[in-house]
């Protein structure tokens, strides 16, 4: 399959998204700094999302692809707020929104699994999902896995501004989800690993990656896909998709600084 550029243009021109949020009286006026994008190994949140991007994967496609994702969120977010609907909804949606996008799923089969165990930490478990998909050979040295792997060295009361957002973010009406994201290339194309999650609990939760549970209180589901994209259709693509997103650029991206973790 394959997708034309004007499309793709007219489907990002016709998308509905709610306006973002007006500045808080309590913020700085002095704006903070956009990301830098380099060629090196980076890890990002966006929304609901944390994606990492390998090392010498194009740094000029980087924003483009995490503002790609962004726009999938918010577009599925009104959907629901229109419609109505709980997580299968808000899913459809933002798969399909990638879809029209420009991102084709190479692995259609993909199934909704649950996690299971006698007691359970979500990002373990997140772990345990991304290094299963991305291969035991591989996973070790992306990014994403070391993000996951951070986080189990935190204690919950060293939680960052980042992870604040993140856990605001995941939580939806029915269910808490969240997507994690590989970016990187094969064969010299760029190929996106994602698992998206969905954590539902007995009692509302309040936090997301550090929830320990026992399979009784509460549900972990995935679902996970390899998705390519065309780079020249993302060029072309991308500053309409910036102008569609303006301000909420600046409120859902920021690089997640591993040394901190």
């Amino acid at each position: 399959m394959t997708h034309d550029a004007d499309a793709v243009l007219a489907f990002v021109d016709a998308l509905e998204i709610e306006a973002p949020p007006p500045p808080s009286p309590f913020e700085s006026e002095e704006a903070a700094a956009p990301p830098s994008y380099t060629g090196a190994a980076q890890s990002f949140v966006v929304g609901s999302q944390i994606s990492s991007f390998a090392a010498g994967f194009d740094a000029d496609l980087r924003s483009a692809v995490l503002n790609v994702f962004l726009l999938a969120q918010l577009a599925a977010d009104k959907v629901l707020r229109v419609t109505g609907g709980g997580s299968k909804a808000w899913y459809a949606a933002y798969t399909g929104t990638l879809g029209r996008l420009g991102l084709l799923d190479e692995s259609r089969g993909a199934s909704r699994q649950t996690v299971s165990g006698s007691f359970l930490e979500v990002h373990n478990a997140a772990l345990d999902i991304m290094t299963a998909l991305l291969g035991a050979s591989v996973a070790p040295a992306t990014m994403i896995v070391k993000v996951l792997e951070s986080l189990g060295k935190l204690q919950e009361s060293d939680t960052q501004p980042w992870i604040t957002f993140f856990e605001r973010k995941s939580q939806r009406a029915d269910a808490s989800q969240f997507q994690v994201v590989h970016v990187g290339a094969e064969g010299g194309f760029p190929v996106m690993y994602l698992a998206a999650f969905e954590l539902t609990a007995r009692a509302r939760l309040t936090q997301v990656l550090f929830v320990k549970f026992k399979d009784s209180e509460a549900q972990l589901s995935h679902l996970s896909r390899r998705i390519t994209l065309d780079p020249a259709l993302l060029r072309r693509a991308a500053p309409r998709i910036a102008a569609k997103l303006g301000a909420h650029i600046d409120e859902n991206i920021d690089e997640i600084d591993i040394d901190e973790l």
